[in-house]
């Protein structure tokens, strides 16, 4: 069976905010904040971490930039300063949003804490049940703890989700067949052979 982890890209994550909907924000710390965004399109990580620090420092309750700060952490391998960051956003962000508990499932694994990541994949998918990769993800973590039924279950999300998904057909196959149900196993390889 494939790794449940797919090759992580935390860039898919950052969000490009339009003037409006910073409103209530400072006006320094949205031009900070700004200037972060500008500096990740660049791919200068560092700087636009230091742009994200100061917007927060100039608002506190800046949610978008403790995203942002997230996801540029998490690009440079800082995956416990990426948790801290997803943490706050999920604790500012009046919105309930199921990227930034995707993105801090994605930083727990990478930090090999897979229990946490676990949960947050679930909550990910309750959240948004068209986040067919959290939900994927969830079914890897669960077939590696040997938990075949509930693998199968996340996998079978994933795929209402995305009928296309190739690869959640075939661990969702190899998890049938840890339970010996090999008909089962056959039918979801077959399919996951016709996607690829």
């Amino acid at each position: 069976m494939a790794l449940p982890m797919k090759k992580t890209v935390f860039t898919a994550f950052l969000t490009f905010i339009v003037s409006m909907g910073l409103l209530a924000q400072n006006q320094e710390a949205i031009e900070a904040y700004n200037e972060g965004i500008t500096q990740f399109n660049n791919k200068d990580f560092k700087a636009a971490i230091a742009s994200f620090d100061k917007a927060i420092g100039l608002d506190s309750t800046f949610a978008r930039a403790y995203f942002n700060r997230a996801v540029c952490k998490a690009d440079i391998k800082d995956f416990s300063g990426a948790i801290t960051d997803f943490t706050s956003n999920i604790r500012k962000d009046t919105t309930i949003n199921d990227r930034a508990f995707y993105g801090r499932a994605q930083a727990y694994y990478l930090n090999s804490n897979k229990e946490a990541a676990l949960l947050d994949y679930l909550e990910a998918g309750k959240i948004n049940p068209a986040n067919s990769d959290a939900m994927y993800f969830a079914g890897g973590i669960l077939f590696e703890s040997e938990k075949y039924p509930e693998s199968i279950e996340q996998f079978s999300n994933a795929i209402a989700s995305r009928s296309d998904y190739a690869e959640a057909y075939h661990d969702r196959a190899s998890a049938k067949q840890k339970l010996a149900d090999n008909a089962g196993a056959i039918s979801d390889y077959r399919e996951a052979t016709k996607l690829r």
